[in-house]
């Protein structure tokens, strides 16, 4: 629905087929809301509630953004464009034993991106977090159980994930078919979670390879270098 030209809303019926509310047979229901007052702003709200697991209960999930540009001179062969965007998330599960206040999860993130040369370059800065109490949302980084990351969530009676990120990322665009992108990222987490070089699959990465007493190398700290060329055919 647009009740006007710069603002939309969408109304939401989740009847079992959808990834969300796909456990229950109850109806799930959710709204999507989109305003762009003018061609530099952008601001986003997306809601949910439903029954995504158990029986009895439910879950609620929320994030929303906002987009601008604050800056343009697309002819400029020095800074010739800047935006950033917020972004951020929060959701929860109740019933069933289950209570909100130590299932929930809640996350933001913060980026800056600056074009030069007539938007030939861009420098992209972006800094993110998320916490999820409950582990409700997570999911083991391997295949192979244990692992360091079941041993510690059996440990830790608070059940608490913690991902911290830091992203860089440098972009080419000599035209309008081509980019090369050269990204820096740097994760962080309170238990292990991330993949190390002894890899998470198999003593020798296949999928059918006997473990035996092989143990996925899972760590907390994660530098990653990316080198990437995306075309438009």
């Amino acid at each position: 629905m647009f009740p006007s030209k710069k603002f939309k809303t969408e109304v939401w019926l989740l009847n079992g087929w959808q990834t969300y509310n796909s456990w229950n047979k109850s109806i799930g229901v959710g709204n999507s809301n989109y305003w762009r007052p003018n061609e530099n702003l952008q601001v986003v709200g997306n809601f949910y509630m439903g029954k995504d697991s158990r029986a009895n209960t439910i879950r609620f999930h929320h994030d929303n953004s906002i987009v601008a540009r604050y800056f343009k001179n697309s002819s400029s062969g020095k800074i010739s464009q800047a935006a950033f965007s917020i972004n951020t998330h929060y959701g929860f599960q109740n019933g069933g034993g289950i209570t909100s206040k130590t299932n929930y999860m809640t996350g933001a993130a913060v980026s800056n991106r600056t074009w030069f040369n007539k938007n030939k370059l861009a420098l992209t800065l972006r800094g993110d977090f998320v916490t999820n109490p409950g582990l409700y949302l997570a999911f083991t980084p391997s295949p192979v159980t244990p692992n360091d990351f079941t041993d510690a969530i059996v440990n830790d009676p608070k059940q608490k994930l913690n991902i911290y990120q830091a992203t860089a990322t440098f972009d080419m665009m000599p035209n309008d078919n081509v980019t090369f992108r050269f990204e820096y990222g740097y994760r962080q987490s309170n238990i292990p979670y991330f993949a190390g070089k002894g890899g998470t699959t198999s003593p020798d990465g296949w999928m059918d390879t006997p473990v035996n007493n092989w143990r996925p190398d899972l760590q907390k700290k994660e530098n990653r270098f990316t080198v990437a060329t995306n075309f438009r055919l």
